[in-house]
């Protein structure tokens, strides 16, 4: 289930004025994000959500990227990752892999704060951080390590959202089989895969994407480090 993000606020009395300070501005900002994506996020639905003129909000964050940056800071403060000292690169990349599934799925909320406006976000910049470092001592650099790198990031957010979405929801297909294959050829493979498309072990399969990547990376290496 979900983990909330927002601190709890005491009861204020009635008739008491509202004390506005960046805790209580991120937990509105927060679970306004659960209802519109961050990238649309505006300091004035903020300030109607809260009930209070815009102006009000720059007294807690001067503009819209240092409030974003901040949500992303709490959100990502609570990644749960540290590698035993001694254990393999691969297994690694591997467990971080799997940490940010579970940071996600926790949070579903730490999508929506990666990039806003082609921006990366600071807090996931330090969560990717020990990867590049982990690809740099393997002997990747310049060129091959951003490539490899870029591609390692993208699969891996790839997999996790898309195994998100198939845990939720159960595949089939918008054609029958027959029309699936309408030149007659390949009838036997679409009927035999989208009757056991929905058996899919889907942490399993998540796995042995991760692991593919893996395999990349260590493809991509230096021929003395393979």
């Amino acid at each position: 289930m979900p983990a909330t993000l927002a601190s709890a606020e005491p009861r204020r009395a009635r008739g008491r004025p509202r004390r506005l300070t960046p805790e209580a501005v991120l937990d509105a900002a927060l679970a306004l994000f659960e209802d519109e994506p961050a990238a649309e996020f505006t300091l004035g639905r903020l300030a109607r959500r809260l009930g209070v003129p815009i102006t009000s909000l720059y007294t807690c964050f001067p503009n819209r990227d240092a409030l974003l940056d901040a949500a992303a800071d709490r959100v990502f403060a609570r990644f749960d990752w540290k590698p035993e000292p001694g254990t393999p690169w691969t297994a690694v990349l591997l467990s971080w892999m799997h940490a940010v599934q579970r940071h996600f799925e926790r949070y579903p909320i730490a999508q929506q704060l990666l990039t806003w406006d082609r921006r990366i976000s600071p807090a996931w910049l330090r969560v990717l951080a020990p990867i590049i470092t982990l690809l740099h001592e393997q002997g990747l650099r310049g060129r091959a390590l951003v490539q490899t790198f870029s591609w390692l990031n993208s699969g891996t957010i790839g997999l996790i959202m898309s195994h998100a979405y198939n845990a939720r929801h159960q595949a089939r297909p918008a054609l029958g089989a027959a029309e699936l294959a309408a030149d007659g050829e390949g009838l036997g493979a679409q009927l035999e895969f989208w009757s056991h498309v929905n058996e899919l072990d889907h942490e399993q399969s998540l796995d042995a994407g991760f692991r593919v990547l893996v395999a990349g990376v260590a493809a991509a290496l230096p021929a003395p480090k393979r």
